[in-house]
């Protein structure tokens, strides 16, 4: 489950984190979650692995890890 989360940020910085989303083609959250898993693994931090079930045309059940 994602959650809303609301922070202070500077326009300068808002401007510029806008633009790198535009050149990524990512939308403004991805490109802030991007940056925090980024965070959180260069300081060594182990990141949880979520699974999503999509089911095949065949009626059989992949798994993606993320």
């Amino acid at each position: 489950m994602q959650r809303i989360v609301t922070f202070k940020i500077s326009q300068e910085l808002l401007e510029m984190l806008d633009l790198y989303a535009r050149e990524k083609g990512m939308s403004r959250s991805e490109a802030i979650r991007e940056a925090i898993k980024m965070l959180l693994t260069s300081s060594g931090m182990k990141l949880p692995t979520s699974r999503v079930t999509v089911p095949d045309t065949r009626a059989q059940v992949f798994e993606i890890i993320v």
